[in-house]
């Protein structure tokens, strides 16, 4: 007689599925970012405060660029172009700021120090910023109305 089968419902499972772990990678990953952040913060000098306030200087310093980048952005390019032609920045006489040619907006103050030297000022939300150029390039941008360097190799306050 043949060996008596059991009917398929009743077999025994040999093999059970493993459930799986569902890691969520995203959430894990922003979490390591964060931890690792919050750990630098507060072994550097200052601690957690003062990589807030660098965070919030940062953020200001875009917001006073993107309002007085602009206008002296234009004034610089009118200027240096002027350079670029005649290898020399103009003198007063030379450069009429109002004229449409160049596209300046009102208000900007501009300081013909030398054939080298220019200082452009225009105002922003927190107040004048002035931006200094020699020969053709930007040097940097200080708060106020400084007025030309007294010593063109070593403009103080724009270094």
């Amino acid at each position: 007689m043949p060996a008596k089968v059991p009917p398929p419902e009743l077999e025994p499972q040999t093999k059970r599925a493993r459930a799986r772990l569902e890691l969520p990678w995203g959430r894990l990953g922003v979490m390591v970012g964060l931890s690792a952040g919050a750990l630098w913060a507060s072994s550097s000098p200052g601690g957690v405060p003062a990589r807030i306030e660098d965070f919030a200087d940062w953020v200001r310093g875009g917001v006073e660029s993107a309002t007085a980048d602009p206008q002296l952005r234009r004034a610089e390019e009118a200027i240096d172009a002027w350079h670029a032609r005649n290898g020399r920045y103009p003198d007063r006489s030379e450069f009429d700021p109002d004229n449409p040619e160049y596209g300046l907006p009102v208000g900007l103050a501009i300081a013909f120090c030398s054939p080298r030297h220019v200082v452009v000022s225009g105002v922003t939300s927190r107040g004048t910023v002035s931006r200094l150029l020699v020969d053709g390039d930007k040097v940097s941008d200080v708060d106020g109305t400084p007025g030309c360097p007294v010593d063109p190799d070593a403009p103080d306050p724009w270094v």
